[in-house]
């Protein structure tokens, strides 16, 4: 006769603790639904005890958490004529990528692109992509460096007209007409009565003002005052440049507020000594203005 083989049944727990200490202790189990107190990587510890004896192991796990980043700002559509005719256009698609991370990490999170919303041929030159179609959509994904898998997306239009149905954008105007004495060791407003009118655009991107003519690079100082919350500024000694730019990231410089700005300019010299003339050029973008020649230039 051949023995029967018998097998007893061994019953186990399980249970989760946020502490080796606490597994072994049996004490402070975790909930079974339960959140995360340390941001991106936490370790718990789970303790499985076979009941009859007391036995038990603890194993240390590791929970990596992810963030799901978010759209900040929608990307509008981007719209170009097609001069030649030949249907084909070069589109930018970068400074999008600003507005949709807006205040997020690049470092943790990028956007990727693709003309199908499969993503199965990403655009691997965005700042030079061409466009064959007068009417394109874009599809975009703003994704988790570490984890490709936690990303939101989303969609914007790439458009062109013929030459005929453009309507052609007209430059800005700026006008500043002012001839003042300066005394030694004070301000001086240079352009109490600038103006800038355009009647296709509300802004800019990036503004000058130089003293282009009879510059002390060791005395000389244009300063924006008064309170001016859209807008930042660098002083280039250098160059003897003031940069305007906005202060929020992928905006522009409304013209209102750059108006207001630039009449609040101030000269100063800290030579009591200073004599003879100072000119200044107000210049949409960071050409040097040069008096003798009437041209701007640009040194890279």
């Amino acid at each position: 006769m051949g023995a029967a083989g018998f097998s007893e049944a061994i019953a186990f727990s399980s249970s989760a603790h946020p502490s080796q200490s606490e597994a072994d202790d049996n004490d402070n189990p975790l909930p079974n639904s339960w959140t995360n107190t340390t941001p991106e990587s936490q370790t718990i510890y789970i303790r499985t005890e076979e009941i009859s004896s007391g036995n038990y192991v603890v194993t240390p796990v590791t929970i990596q958490i992810h963030q799901t980043p978010i759209i900040e700002n929608t990307p509008p559509d981007l719209e170009t004529c097609d001069f030649d005719g030949n249907g084909i256009e070069l589109f930018d698609l970068t400074p999008q990528t600003s507005l949709i991370l807006g205040a997020q990490d690049s470092s943790k999170f990028e956007v990727i692109y693709s003309n199908e919303n499969t993503f199965t041929n990403l655009i691997t030159t965005p700042q030079n992509y061409i466009s064959t179609s007068p009417l394109e959509t874009i599809f975009f994904r703003i994704i988790n460096s570490n984890e490709s898998t936690c990303f939101s997306e989303g969609q914007f239009n790439l458009t062109f007209t013929d030459e005929v149905n453009c309507i052609q954008n007209e430059p800005p105007v700026l006008f500043a007409d002012s001839r003042e004495a300066y005394c030694p060791l004070s301000e001086i407003k240079i352009a109490e009565n600038f103006t800038i009118t355009d009647p296709d655009d509300t802004g800019l991107d990036f503004f000058t003002v130089q003293i282009s003519s009879g510059y002390s690079i060791s005395d000389d100082l244009l300063t924006l005052t008064g309170t001016h919350p859209t807008i930042s500024t660098t002083w280039n000694a250098i160059e003897g440049k003031l940069i305007l730019e906005p202060n929020a990231p992928a905006t522009q410089i409304l013209y209102e507020d750059l108006q207001t700005a630039v009449r609040e300019i101030v000269f100063s010299s800290t030579d009591a000594n200073i004599s003879g003339e100072k000119f200044f050029s107000l210049t949409i973008g960071d050409g040097n203005y040069l008096p003798s020649t009437e041209h701007f230039y640009v040194y890279e």
